[in-house]
């Protein structure tokens, strides 16, 4: 006999599936976070030409309690993930991002 998989979650009152993992990694206290609107909108098209130039994709996101900003670069069927902190110059670290790019052979 087949098995089947399980239904999905129940949905919410809003009608939108019930997460098992929405407490997992969750600490429950809020971090003052990192905004990538603040970051130089320049050099993140820049890090997007410079790595999709090598055929590579930029994945700009956040961590999960939004303290940190991620910058995951996929390439070569391999990833990078760099983390940028509120207290970092971020455009510092993408410009750093688009000479490495604009440097590889």
């Amino acid at each position: 006999m087949a098995r089947t998989r399980p239904k999905g979650n129940k949905p919410d009152a809003e009608g939108r599936p019930i997460s098992r993992l929405a407490g997992f990694g969750n600490s429950g206290a809020e971090s003052a976070g990192f905004d990538w609107g603040e970051a130089d909108p320049v050099l993140i098209a820049g890090v997007v030409v410079s790595v999709t130039r090598h055929g590579g994709l930029a994945s700009f996101g956040y961590t999960r309690d939004g303290g940190a900003g991620t910058l995951t670069v996929f390439l070569d069927n391999e990833r990078s993930t760099e983390y940028f902190k509120p207290a970092e110059d971020c455009d510092q670290k993408l410009a750093a991002v688009v000479d490495y790019f604009h440097n590889l052979t």
